[in-house]
């Protein structure tokens, strides 16, 4: 066994075996206990499974199955989103926007449902209000907000990042062509 890194050094699991019957439960518990210097926020960490096969004349198969979780630091939390770039991709039927955001916070954003927006302008006027595929976004990352959109508009417009709370960040304006 290898001894655990970063984060993974605060969980305690047990039992640290289980014998599991074919068709049969078990219950694993996770504690952490993270370090008192540790600063506030979201550390993931994985907790890994590995079976070990039984007996010589049964076929050896090893599985693996890792578990993520999601460790919160108690204290003073950031929600903080910078928007970045903003491009569009054409797919099948559709066009995604794909916005390129920077989290700057210390805790996991979920990138789904009122948080994120984005708001397709034209002559200031608002035209449509488009809410992004469903993802996670971990403290001190950058990733990809994809945003699908089936209508009809073409041409150049202005697209809005629409930060609503608790997220917060600076708005920002985007020129693309559709």
């Amino acid at each position: 066994m290898r001894p655990a890194r970063g984060v993974a050094k605060w969980l305690r699991t047990w039992p640290k075996r289980i014998r599991l019957a074919p068709g049969g439960r078990g219950v694993l518990r996770v504690r952490a206990v993270p370090s008192p210097r540790t600063a506030p926020g979201d550390y993931p960490a994985l907790v890994l499974l590995t079976t070990r096969p039984l007996g010589v004349r049964h076929v050896r198969v090893r599985l693996r199955v890792g578990v993520i979780v999601d460790l919160r630091v108690r204290g003073r939390i950031v929600r903080r989103l910078d928007a970045r770039a903003l491009t569009v991709r054409r797919s099948e039927a559709r066009r995604l926007l794909e916005l390129r955001l920077v989290n700057r916070g210390n805790v996991a954003e979920q990138l789904a449902g009122d948080g994120l927006r984005l708001s397709l302008l034209r002559d200031g006027r608002k035209l449509v209000s488009l809410r992004p595929r469903s993802r996670e976004l971990l403290p001190h990352s950058v990733g990809i907000a994809v945003f699908p959109y089936r209508g009809r508009l073409r041409g150049t417009v202005v697209a809005r990042v629409e930060l609503r709370s608790p997220v917060e960040g600076p708005a920002r304006s985007f020129h693309v062509r559709l």
